[in-house]
């Protein structure tokens, strides 16, 4: 799925696999990627019922209260496990930051700028990809101080 969205969109991105499941520590030190280049990515619903992808340093907490700024929403309240499957056939900790049709993406500024990001989309996938080729690749998406 993911890697058909990648060659059909031609997105500058590689998606990594190991032979066994991998932690993403494990994948950084493989790849010798920067730990400050890790990335989680949440999935998050607000009051009018729009879906939202949060790309942010692993490092670092979502600020509730600039996503809410930044996504114009009063309310946002994080999709539980099931449903965040149900809605992108992805596990939760594993949502890629591109590819999800219908979610609005907001990647952190601070990742603005960085050659490459690396996030976990499966038990042995990691995806590396520029913050900005996520911008990219998605029909809505923003760059947008969203950490804290």
């Amino acid at each position: 799925m993911l890697e058909d969205f990648l060659d059909v969109n031609s997105v500058d991105a590689e998606l990594i696999t190991f032979p066994r499941e991998t932690s993403l520590q494990t994948a950084l030190f493989e790849t010798k990627i920067s730990p400050s280049a890790a990335v989680r990515v949440d999935f998050y619903m607000n009051e009018r019922q729009e879906e939202f992808l949060f790309v942010y340093p692993i490092k670092t907490r979502l600020d509730l209260g600039k996503a809410k700024q930044a996504t114009n929403s009063s309310a946002l309240k994080e999709k539980d496990p099931e449903l965040v499957f149900e809605a992108t056939g992805y596990s939760k900790g594993m949502l890629p930051p591109v590819g999800v049709y219908g979610a609005k993406v907001y990647v952190d500024r601070s990742l603005q700028g960085k050659e490459v990001v690396l996030c976990k989309v499966g038990e042995k996938e990691f995806l590396k990809i520029p913050p900005d080729e996520i911008v990219d690749a998605n029909e809505e998406a923003f760059m947008e101080k969203i950490a804290r």
